[in-house]
């Protein structure tokens, strides 16, 4: 699948905001900048689908977590005027996705990757 992946080629995808995603992390939305890189998005998302389906999806690049359990809850307004600064900061900027650097990894947590092996 990683060899299949690669081949899809570069997606190019536009900045369009950041944002309290499920109330659990800060992400930057992104949005692809043309047709042919929805299409090539979309291909590569269904290869992994084949082996985690999981349905509709939000292009994004995740910032930071919360800490579920927080001593100091997160000010609402602060929280706000903080995504809105950063949107700012971020708003039309173009990231491009290269598969041809995809490699397999294993992770034990969101800390501790290592390599798969394999092509």
């Amino acid at each position: 699948m990683i060899s299949t992946a690669r081949d899809v080629g570069d997606v190019r995808l536009l900045c369009t905001s950041v944002f309290n995603l499920m109330n659990t992390s800060v992400a930057v939305g992104l949005v692809p900048v043309s047709d042919d890189d929805c299409e090539r998005l979309h291909v590569a998302r269904g290869l992994f689908d084949e082996i985690v389906p999981s349905g509709h999806f939000t292009p994004h690049i995740t910032l930071a977590y919360y800490r579920p359990d927080a001593t100091v809850p997160l000010t609402p307004a602060l929280l706000s005027q903080t995504l809105e600064t950063l949107t700012e900061s971020v708003v039309g900027q173009t990231v491009t996705l290269t598969p041809a650097l995809l490699r397999a990894l294993h992770f034990s947590s969101m800390a501790t990757y290592w390599d798969a092996g394999g092509a």
